[in-house]
């Protein structure tokens, strides 16, 4: 994990949410990444929980690739 911002300027949820969510994985393994940074930052007293289609759908990106894979496909409805 890149401990690329200061320590101790936030809180680790906000340090885990920085270091995490410019990855190009699908969402639902950045939260689940930074539900474990947070935990492990804050010493094992935080631990932040999913919910909802985050958790459930894989879908959600921050960064689809760009290498010419497909995206998966559009909910329309």
């Amino acid at each position: 994990m890149p401990e690329h911002l200061p320590t101790g300027r936030y809180g680790p949820f906000t340090q885990a949410f920085l270091n995490n969510i410019d990855k190009a994985e699908p969402l639902t393994i950045v939260l689940q990444d930074i539900s474990a940074d947070t935990y492990r930052l804050s010493g094992s007293t935080q631990s932040p929980r999913l919910s909802g289609a985050f958790r459930t759908n894989p879908r959600y990106s921050l960064k689809p690739p760009t290498d010419g894979a497909s995206s998966p496909p559009r909910n329309t409805t």
